[in-house]
């Protein structure tokens, strides 16, 4: 009996799509904790993927865990849609053939899920198709693989239904018994065909074989879906690879929004919004394409506008505080130059009341008169001329003269 792995995408570090409170990592935790009670009553033998496992680790994990294909041990992984659209669509490895088991899985599950859900079908697409050219969740996994992607975070039809826990109760008892249904298809008929869905895009070329110059192996001629081959992305070497090298492997949609984020920061200094976010994430943007939007849009011309009004507003600054420091030490010169005076006022004072008291003790001065201010008041009548200092000589002078011949 095939056995069935499942679970939820995305991490609680890297959430996947966001849309105002609502998260695709939250949300498709408890489609799954929904699903899992079904599973165990319909007999089903499971497994649930750890949380919060980074891709490569999740993928690895499953890898691990002894479930293959050769055994028809499948793997589905839960998913929210974005895009403003209703509904549920599937993702399969490769291309559309006759005999690819992930096509045949991503279909029965969708049907089933639609039907007992009245969900809008939206089809079951290649991995190709998708606007990061291929799944590595699909593609790298040793299972039969499927992603499904049920409702849109953002139609606000949707985000009704996905608030509502008793719906997704409902969900997860029709996703449950939809796994069922396509193992019992795949019991009583394992070899059934196929129909070839036509792909949106050129056909997966990884051998080089088309005349095109594309290193990812597309070309831009009609496609042409093989019927045969399972790519293996990890282990084919494309013939027409620029320089003769492998191609970088394609990114996942949690490492898209990664660089997405990196690359904001980077011009505007800032995250995107979740507009922009799914903008740049639903038209496959590249790191490049991105960067030259950015540098070319009007919120980084205006930060170059403010960055060089700022650069003038900074070199007044400068002029402004190279004269207020300059003002600073003309103010403080001043005020050691008037301490100064002020000192040397102080010692004047206290010499010349030395002076005064020594002259009115050898009997100069009158007591109580001060040196300075002789010769101040007008000279009277009769006063004798010797007891004034003589007018052509200095008054202290002529004191001092006076003091030393007593």
């Amino acid at each position: 009996m095939a056995r069935v792995l499942i679970g939820a995408a995305h991490t609680l570090e890297n959430p996947g799509e966001v849309y105002g409170d609502l998260r695709e990592a939250d949300l498709t935790r408890k489609i799954l904790t929904k699903t899992l009670p079904h599973l165990a009553r319909l007999n089903i033998q499971y497994k649930d993927v750890p949380l919060d496992l980074p891709l490569t680790d999740r993928i690895s994990w499953i890898n691990n865990s002894g479930f293959s294909k050769d055994s028809g041990d499948i793997f589905v992984e839960i998913h929210v849609n974005d895009g403003g659209k209703t509904g549920v669509e599937s993702w399969f490895r490769g291309n559309s053939t006759v005999d690819n088991d992930s096509q045949r899985l991503a279909e029965s599950v969708l049907k089933h899920l639609c039907t007992k859900t009245g969900f809008i079908n939206n089809g079951a697409r290649s991995e190709y198709d998708h606007e990061m050219t291929s799944l590595l969740i699909l593609n790298q996994t040793n299972t039969i693989s499927t992603a499904i992607e049920i409702l849109y975070i953002d139609n606000p039809s949707d985000i009704v239904i996905l608030k509502d826990d008793s719906r997704l109760e409902n969900i997860g008892k029709a996703l449950a018994e939809s796994i069922d249904e396509y193992l019992k298809e795949v019991k009583a008929n394992p070899q059934a065909n196929n129909k070839i869905i036509p792909s949106k895009k050129p056909a997966f070329d990884p051998f080089g074989t088309m005349t095109n110059n594309d290193p990812f192996g597309f070309n831009s001629g009609s496609a042409l879906p093989s019927p045969t081959y399972n790519p293996q992305p990890s282990t084919f070497v494309p013939k027409n690879t620029v320089g003769g090298s492998n191609p970088p492997m394609p990114m996942d949609r949690e490492q898209r929004k990664a660089v997405i984020k990196a690359t904001y920061l980077k011009i505007l200094g800032r995250e995107p919004t979740t507009q922009e976010m799914n903008t740049n994430l639903n038209t496959a943007v590249t790191e490049a394409d991105l960067t030259k939007k950015l540098l070319d849009g009007d919120e980084f011309k205006k930060m170059v506008e403010k960055a060089q009004k700022f650069d003038g507003m900074e070199t007044e600054i400068k002029r402004l505080r190279s004269e207020l420091d300059s003002s600073k030490q003309t103010a403080l010169d001043a005020e050691r130059t008037t301490q100064n005076m002020a000192s040397a006022q102080k010692f004047k004072d206290e010499e010349i009341k030395k002076l005064s008291t020594l002259l009115a003790q050898k009997g100069v001065i009158p007591k109580g008169q001060s040196v300075d201010t002789l010769n101040n008041g007008k000279k009277e009548k009769n006063q004798p001329s010797s007891a004034i200092l003589p007018p052509k000589r200095g008054g202290i002078v002529d004191l001092l003269i006076k003091i030393f011949k007593i």
